[in-house]
C-alpha cells in the first residue's frame, strides 16, 4: 500500500516536473540528461513536504495532550480549577534526524508548550490564572545536534542544562510525583493565623521556595556535549550566556559585575544486575541570577526489582550564594531532599498501575520577603521551612496510549522572621487528569 501511494506520487511529480518544460526544449534533448533534470525536480517537489522530511532529514512529529482537574483546601477557602499538567504540560514536538555516514549524525528538536487551559503552577485561590503566567504557546526547545558514536554528542540552541532533569531519575515513578512539587500548586497564596483571625498572607508557596528545584537545573540557550554510555556511565557538560535573556539576568553597566557564563556537569549511570536496575546522577554548577551568583549541587539515585515492580527513588540538592558569609544573612544556602517508594503492577490487561507515597523536606535561607512586623511591614529575611507528604496512584491504558492519574499533597510550613516565627495553614490539593500521547 505505501509502495504504491509512493510511486504514485512520484509519478504525479514527474508529470508536474515535465510540464514544466517546454516541448521544443523535451524534444531537442532526448539523452540521459532529461532524466536527470527530472530527478532534481522531483527531489525539490519532494522537499517541500514536512510530513516525513525530505530525502536527507526525516522528521518525526509526536507530543501529548495533558489535562487536569485541580481541587485544594487552603484552611480559609476550597475550590476547584481546571489546568494543564505543569508536571508534564501539553505540547507537541518536531525530530529530525540525517545519516552522515556509518558513525556520523546530525538533527535538531524543537518543542512547543501549550498551556491555554491555565498552567497548574501559574493559577492560585483567589485570582484564578496568574496574569501574565505562561503563555499560549511558549518555546521549550530549539536546538540541532551533531553525533558521534565514538565521541558524543554536541547540541547548540535552547534546551536543556546538563543538570536539568537530573533530581528525577527515578525507574518507576510516574508524572506528578516528581519532588518539583510545586509544578502542581507552586503559586497557590500561603494562610496564616494572626490577631485572631486566619488570613492569606500575600506570598506563594513558590516565593518561599517550597516544592521548588532551585536554580541547579534550567533550559536555555547554551552548548551542551554528551558523551558516549560507556560501562553504564554518561558524562555530559554545558556552557550558557548568563546575559541570555531566557536566565532573567540583566547586569547593569557600570555595576562592577563582570560578564559571566553559568555552567554544570553531570554523571550519570545505568545498569541492570540480577533483575534489579540501577540509575543515578550527581551534578554540580554556576550560576547567575538577580544579581547574584550561585554555586549548587544535586544527587539522586533509584532502584527497581523488575520481578515484583517494587521502586524507590531518593534525591538531595542544595545550593548556596557565592562568598556569603554567615554575618551577612541568617542562612547561605536552600536545600531540599526527598524519598519516594512504590509498586508497578499490571493488574488488569489494560495497562500497569502504579502506586507511589513520597515524602520531601525544603529548609531555604535565601529568600528576602516583605513580612508583617509588629510596627509595619518591611523586607526582612526570612527562612521558610516545609515538608510535603504526597502519594497517589497513575493507570495506564496501553490501547489509547493513555494514563489515568490522581494525586494528593499535603503542604506544611514556617517561617522564622525577626519578628518571630509562625506556622502556615496546611494546604491541601487533589490533581486528578489524564495525558493521551501521540
Amino acid at each position: 500500500m505505501t509502495v504504491g501511494f509512493k510511486k504514485t506520487v512520484s509519478a504525479v511529480a514527474i508529470a508536474a516536473a515535465a510540464g514544466l518544460m517546454s516541448t521544443s526544449a523535451f524534444a531537442a534533448d532526448l539523452g540521459g540528461s532529461c532524466c536527470a533534470d527530472l530527478e532534481e525536480r522531483v527531489a525539490e517537489l519532494e522537499a517541500t513536504t514536512a510530513r516525513k522530511g525530505n530525502r536527507k532529514v526525516s522528521l518525526t512529529i509526536s507530543g501529548h495532550v495533558n489535562e487536569a482537574v485541580l481541587f485544594w483546601d487552603d484552611g480559609i477557602q476550597s475550590g476547584m480549577r481546571v489546568v494543564t499538567n505543569g508536571f508534564s504540560m501539553t505540547r507537541f514536538r518536531m525530530r529530525g534526524s540525517a545519516q552522515i555516514n556509518s558513525d556520523w549524525s546530525a538533527g535538531f528538536y524543537m518543542e512547543f508548550g501549550l498551556g491555554r487551559t491555565g498552567m497548574s503552577y501559574d493559577v492560585d485561590q483567589i485570582s484564578g490564572a496568574r496574569p501574565g503566567g505562561y503563555s499560549p504557546l511558549g518555546i521549550r526547545h530549539q536546538a540541532l545536534y551533531i553525533k558521534s558514536k565514538r565521541l558524543g554528542t554536541l547540541w547548540v540552541g535552547h534546551t536543556t542544562d546538563a543538570a536539568d532533569g537530573l533530581i528525577d531519575i527515578c525507574l518507576g515513578c510516574p508524572i506528578t510525583s516528581s519532588s518539583e512539587s510545586s509544578l502542581g500548586w507552586g503559586d497557590f497564596v500561603t494562610a496564616a493565623t494572626g490577631f485572631g483571625a486566619t488570613v492569606h498572607t500575600g506570598v506563594t508557596w513558590s516565593q518561599l521556595g517550597i516544592g521548588q528545584e532551585g536554580y541547579y537545573a534550567t533550559r536555555t540557550g547554551l552548548i551542551k556535549y554528551i558523551s558516549p554510555s560507556i560501562a553504564g556511565f554518561s558524562l555530559s557538560a554545558s556552557i550558557a550566556d548568563a546575559d541570555d535573556g531566557a536566565a532573567e539576568l540583566y547586569f547593569t553597566p557600570g555595576s562592577g559585575r563582570e560578564h559571566g557564563y553559568d555552567w554544570d556537569v553531570a554523571l550519570r549511570y545505568a545498569n541492570e544486575f540480577n533483575g534489579v536496575r540501577v540509575a543515578w546522577g550527581a551534578a554540580y554548577n554556576q550560576i547567575s541570577r538577580n544579581g547574584d551568583d550561585y554555586s549548587s549541587w544535586a544527587v539522586a539515585g533509584s532502584l527497581r526489582h523488575v520481578p515484583t515492580g517494587l521502586y524507590i527513588h531518593a534525591n538531595y540538592r542544595e545550593q548556596e550564594v557565592v562568598g556569603c558569609e554567615s554575618g551577612e544573612a541568617p542562612r547561605c544556602d536552600d536545600s531540599a531532599w526527598a524519598i519516594q517508594a512504590g509498586l508497578v503492577r499490571k493488574l488488569s490487561p489494560i495497562g500497569a498501575t502504579t502506586f507511589w507515597f513520597q515524602y520531601a523536606r525544603h529548609e531555604n535561607g535565601l529568600r528576602n520577603l516583605n513580612v508583617a512586623t509588629g510596627e509595619g511591614t518591611e523586607a526582612t529575611p526570612a527562612l521558610p521551612e516545609g515538608q510535603i507528604i504526597s502519594f497517589g496512584v497513575n493507570q495506564k491504558i496501553d490501547a489509547a496510549a493513555m494514563e489515568l492519574y490522581a494525586t494528593y499533597w499535603n503542604v506544611q510550613g514556617e517561617v522564622d522572621t525577626p519578628a518571630g516565627s509562625f506556622d502556615l495553614e496546611d494546604l491541601n490539593v487533589v490533581m486528578a487528569g489524564a495525558r493521551i500521547r501521540f
